[in-house]
């Protein structure tokens, strides 16, 4: 997966948890996203971050959204 298009999967502040999920650095997380070093950790951390953030995110619009799409309220 390209780098770029991974980064910007992830939400404000994921980079952190990248870092403590692969158990590196912030930097070495930030040289990653900068294209200056290669990591499968990191890169797998990212991915499984990036998934579990869009398995939240669908799972809460879910939540909220009616068949048709339509939020609900109560």
């Amino acid at each position: 997966m390209e780098r770029s298009k991974l980064r910007k999967m992830l939400p404000h502040g994921a980079l952190q948890e990248v870092a403590k999920c692969a158990n590196v650095s912030r930097g070495a997380v930030y040289k990653f996203f900068g294209n200056k070093s290669n990591s499968t950790k990191i890169e797998m951390a990212a991915i499984n971050i990036a998934a579990m953030y869009k398995k939240n995110k669908d799972t809460a619009i879910k939540q909220i959204t009616n068949e048709e799409g339509d939020i609900v309220t109560q």
